[in-house]
């Protein structure tokens, strides 16, 4: 029974009108299932089959439709797969599917494709001899196309009236495939501007490019100088356009030779000059070599000159002036002057005067008896505290206290002065203190400049409240004033 089938399967893909189009989409395919042992049909569950296509041998795939397969109804193992377009685009088409079912096969199917649009049989046309019969029923009347026309139709432009007539296309479409040259006598209109150059005569031309308007023989310059050739005595207009070599006669113009009308012919002539503007003139004379002008007294000449004479500071003096010129005043009297006043002043020692800080950088202070020391002045004295670590000062009370060295020595607290003092900073404290003419002219000097008085400066914080700090101590010194 299998045979038999196969050799069915076999006879029908043969026949033409059986065969699949190559890419053409929705072709149906029938796939075949029996039973392993008797080759009987067997009505199997297609939408479980695992279908592949293969096109022109290439690698297997899953069928697009896979699973979508439908039984035909009364004929038992028949089973209707739709072929998506890709998988008719070959030659030749195999196509295997298997089952989960035990006991059931499925034959596979080999096709082979057709041309989606078979030939066309011409012998079904009007006689044997299709192309005689298809030519004569085309041309077989004067209103239909003229035979000798169509044999020419592989050479023809498409856009060109098939048959006697003109082109339909316009001389600009000719003109852009390829520049085209004009030889022997030739009759046209031509309108816009001519490139390239014209050889041999030239008739009349309606409009033409204004240069040739301007300058050529017998145009619009060319008449203006003859006007003006004739009516002047002695003026030559072929010198003027500078065709002959003859000079200009210098020949004034008068009022009653150059007239109005005349004058009009050069204003027209010149109306469309532009004169250059002032920064191109000075931008021309400036750029200009003085070397081009050598006329004696000339601006050009007295420019060289002057950039040839070299820089007058490196001029050796008094030299070749003479007595009474600047150069020889120089060089006679200011050169030995100066030599005198520098031997002067090298007489005169260097001597420098420092002023000192009351405040030494060793923290050791030196103020005047009865001096002033206010930071409004600049003068307080200042502290430095560097890297401070301690509680905040924020708030805080500072004060600067004097104790003689008598007392300190002997181990007595009693205060000599005691001012407030102010402080900035956080890490690095300024701490400023001033003191009036009173608070020093009541401390104790010695003549023998020795320090008198110990110093501390002490806080008292706020917060945390009454912690005591003592930031800076050292020696004070107080020199005595002299009097008034």
């Amino acid at each position: 029974m299998r045979r038999i089938t196969i050799l069915l399967l076999t006879l029908l893909a043969a026949l033409p009108a059986l065969a699949l189009q190559k890419n053409v989409a929705s072709q149906k395919v029938l796939l075949y299932s029996y039973t392993k042992t008797t080759g009987a049909p067997v009505a199997d569950d297609p939408t479980a089959w695992t279908i592949m296509v293969s096109v022109d041998g290439a690698a297997a795939a899953a069928a697009v439709n896979d699973g979508t397969s439908a039984a035909v109804t009364n004929q038992t193992g028949f089973n209707v797969l739709v072929l998506d377009q890709t998988e008719t685009n070959g030659d030749v088409i195999s196509i295997t599917a298997t089952t989960a079912t035990e006991n059931v096969l499925i034959e596979p199917v080999v096709l082979y494709t057709v041309a989606a649009v078979p030939a066309v049989n011409v012998t079904q046309i009007e006689g044997a001899d299709p192309t005689d019969t298809i030519l004569a029923a085309v041309v077989d009347d004067a209103t239909r196309i003229d035979a000798s026309a169509l044999n020419t139709l592989s050479g023809h432009d498409p856009g060109a009236t098939i048959g006697t007539g003109t082109s339909t296309h316009s001389a600009a479409d000719v003109w852009a495939v390829e520049t085209r040259q004009l030889t022997g006598t030739q009759t046209f209109n031509l309108t816009g501007n001519i490139t390239g150059s014209l050889s041999g005569s030239v008739g009349t031309l309606t409009t033409w490019h204004q240069n040739v308007l301007d300058w050529g023989n017998g145009e619009r310059l060319d008449l203006i100088l003859d006007i003006i050739a004739v009516d002047v005595a002695g003026l030559d207009g072929d010198a003027m356009r500078g065709t002959n070599s003859a000079a200009l006669a210098a020949t004034a113009l008068t009022t009653a030779v150059w007239t109005g009308t005349k004058a009009g012919y050069l204003d027209a002539a010149i109306s469309g000059v532009t004169a250059p503007s002032a920064a191109a003139v000075a931008d021309a004379v400036l750029d200009e070599l003085v070397t081009e002008h050598t006329i004696e007294n000339s601006v050009g000449a007295k420019l060289a000159s002057a950039a040839a004479a070299g820089d007058p500071c490196a001029t050796t003096v008094p030299g070749a002036y003479g007595a009474g010129t600047l150069g020889y005043l120089v060089g006679t009297y200011l050169n030995a002057s100066s030599a005198a006043i520098k031997a002067k002043t090298d007489l005169i020692s260097a001597t420098s005067i420092t002023v000192a800080s009351p405040v030494a950088a060793s923290g050791e202070v030196t103020i005047f008896r009865g001096d002033d020391y206010a930071d409004a002045d600049g003068r307080a004295l200042t502290f430095t505290v560097a890297n401070y670590s301690g509680p905040s000062l924020a708030g805080a009370t500072t004060t600067m206290a004097l104790i003689s060295k008598a007392n300190y020595e002997r181990g007595l607290q009693t205060s000599a002065l005691s001012v407030t003092a102010t402080v900035t900073g956080t890490t690095t404290l300024t701490i400023k203190v001033d003191l009036t003419a009173a608070q020093t002219a009541a401390l104790a000097s010695n003549p023998s400049l020795i320090y008198t008085y110990y110093y501390q400066v002490r806080s008292t914080t706020a917060a945390p409240a009454s912690r005591k700090i003592t930031l800076a101590q050292d020696k004070l010194i107080v020199r005595p004033r002299i009097a008034e």
